[in-house]
């Protein structure tokens, strides 16, 4: 059989990107795919990093923002056209996946486009910034069904995701956005151990949105009965003279909380499930707008080193993995009082929160890690091989 040769079509994610890095192009290459990447050189690109040898990368200068993304489509359309013996693009956004489309017409190549958001809403309201525009949804969601109409399969991180687009496409199939095997290496969270003054939820990405305020509010209700508890949270923001620091401080310091926040620095990949297991609790504080249709990859990382997950109610394909595994507890992450209620019931019952962490690493390893989810769709594009 033919290795497969599948190039990495992107405008818009950079080289280190988890899914499609550190995820679809490892998969590609640990099935034994011959793999290269097209897209925009990011400044923090390493040549040196893990996998880095064995892709081969094209990458383009074309600015920043969303000037340098359109600038970008042109000059990488004329790289894509003198790509050689490409049977497969993978294209992780609309812009590309139309691109490799048209590329592949001539070539006579196979397009998946890996569908990550639904873009014709919260997507789109990052660039609308809460204008409702009906047309403009109404054509961007008339540009990505014809878009996956074009390609030879779409793929995405869950079913809600996925379903706004599924009735154009040839061929769908959902990977879901899981955590490698490797995460489990660790040995689990010391989940409420006695040695530890501190009980520590794991946030994720400082903002002034993504429920970041929220859950400061829901903090300041949570004092009074487990000063103890703290919530770690990666620094977003820019340096000291930041207006969005200095908005994020001063909504901590009127809830009385700025002592429960640990605002720490970012680690690599490889380094996270150390990060993780130094926690109690894995936290996806979505609101209504992002967290219904999504399926992010954090709650995977939480379960792979054994931590409990406290969710939205309302996230769709989340909220079924927690019920079905028995391994968190669904709040609503629009109600602060909500939200200070399941951290006080998981805080002030020990043991029913290391039973729900033994839960989630048991079904990680069985059911819900990479390995396992990717599997599917690697098969697919051997069977495109054996059938060329």
């Amino acid at each position: 059989m033919k290795q497969p040769h599948v190039c990495i079509l992107t405008t818009a994610h950079p080289t280190d990107d988890v899914r499609v890095r550190h995820k679809m192009a490892a998969s590609f290459l640990g099935a034994g795919f011959k793999v290269s990447w097209l897209g925009r050189d990011h400044a923090f690109f390493d040549p040196d990093s893990k996998n880095s040898t064995e892709i081969e990368f094209h990458l383009v200068n074309s600015g920043t923002g969303r000037t340098g993304r359109v600038l970008s489509r042109y000059r990488l359309a004329g790289e894509a056209r003198a790509m050689q013996d490409v049977d497969v693009f993978y294209a992780p956004e609309p812009d590309s996946a139309a691109l490799a489309a048209k590329v592949a017409r001539r070539s006579g190549a196979r397009v998946i486009f890996d569908i990550h958001e639904v873009f014709h809403t919260y997507m789109l309201d990052r660039w609308l910034h809460g204008m409702e525009l009906s047309m403009v949804r109404r054509a961007v969601w008339n540009f990505v069904n014809r878009t996956c109409s074009k390609c030879d399969l779409v793929v995405g991180t869950c079913t809600p995701t996925l379903a706004p687009y599924r009735d154009a496409c040839k061929q769908a199939m959902v990977v879901r956005n899981c955590a490698p095997r490797w995460f489990a290496d660790v040995p689990p969270a010391d989940i409420a151990a006695p040695t530890r003054k501190t009980f520590s939820i794991m946030h994720g990405k400082s903002d002034l949105g993504r429920g970041t305020l929220l859950v400061i509010r829901a903090l300041g209700l949570v004092a009074k009965h487990a000063p103890h508890v703290r919530v770690v949270m990666f620094d977003r923001f820019g340096g000291e003279d930041d207006p969005a620091r200095q908005q994020f401080w001063q909504y901590a310091d009127k809830a009385g909380v700025r002592s429960m926040i640990e605002l720490r620095q970012g680690v690599p990949i490889e380094e996270m499930p150390d990060l993780l297991r130094s926690c109690d609790v894995g936290m996806i504080a979505y609101d209504r707008n992002m967290g219904v249709d999504t399926l992010a990859n954090r709650p995977f990382e939480y379960m792979a080193v054994g931590l409990p997950i406290l969710a939205p109610v309302y996230g769709k394909a989340l909220s079924t993995v927690i019920k079905t595994e028995d391994c968190g507890v669904l709040v609503d992450f629009e109600d602060p009082a909500n939200v200070a209620d399941g951290i006080l019931q998981l805080v002030s019952n020990a043991d029913r929160t290391r039973e729900m962490g033994e839960n989630a690493r048991s079904s990680f390893l069985l059911r819900h890690n990479w390995e396992v989810e990717v599997a599917p769709l690697l098969e697919h594009v051997e069977r495109w091989s054996r059938d060329a």
